[in-house]
């Protein structure tokens, strides 16, 4: 069997966004704003000797801009959101200053904290977690700032699992993946807003977990 060959494609330039041993950097979501202006968002996290945990309390997104196409990056000017649990934020662009995305975000508690946290569900080897349910948040100032009271929530129970897209009669369309309380995958929703975010349909069904059944 022939050995697979790796080839660099030509006109690519690898630019290394953000590195620090100390973090673990994951699910980058890039945006084009004006002209050469680029918008991405990633989770930050401490990274722990023992190996990468997917949840952290000190978990946060962070939002960085390029102003020359993604030359160069401005790290030092940096903003976040969703402190304390960030998972994942996948933003797109809504006109003028307009900025919203999907946003991941769990609640999460020290190991030996979870009982008083109230916070009993979580995967083996993580911290204490439990979702917030799919949330929205937005920004009008293109990205700058993210006030606490422009993040609200979509629907009751699951987590965003892509980037919001626009339809071609300007709706919104979200997907969100649905768990159970045993935090075993349930199904695949998708949610719609007709007015940029400020309201969103009842979760529109795409897949259940044949062995769950129908989907409430």
């Amino acid at each position: 069997m022939q050995e697979p060959s790796v080839r660099r494609p030509r006109d690519v330039e690898q630019i290394d966004i953000h590195f620090d041993p100390a973090q673990y950097t994951a699910f980058p979501h890039l945006i084009r704003l004006d002209g050469d202006e680029l918008l991405i968002a990633f989770r930050q996290a401490p990274r722990r000797q023992q190996g990468i945990r997917h949840t952290h309390m000190r978990s946060v997104i962070t939002v960085m801009r390029s102003y020359d196409l993604g030359r160069t990056w401005d790290a030092d000017n940096a903003t976040q959101l969703a402190a304390g649990g960030g998972q994942e934020f996948a933003p797109i662009r809504l006109g003028g200053g307009g900025i919203g995305g999907a946003l991941a975000w769990h609640h999460v508690a020290p190991e030996h904290e979870g009982p008083r946290a109230g916070i009993e569900r979580g995967y083996a080897g993580e911290y204490p977690f439990a979702s917030t349910g799919p949330l929205w948040a937005r920004s009008d100032n293109l990205g700058f700032t993210w006030p606490p009271d422009q993040v609200s929530r979509m629907g009751e129970q699951g987590m965003p699992c892509g980037a919001p897209i626009r339809t071609h009669d300007g709706a919104l369309l979200c997907p969100v993946y649905t768990y159970q309380d045993d935090a075993k995958a349930r199904g695949s929703v998708l949610y719609r807003s007709t007015d940029d975010g400020v309201t969103w349909s009842q979760p529109i069904v795409m897949a259940v977990d044949p062995a769950v059944g129908e989907f409430c």
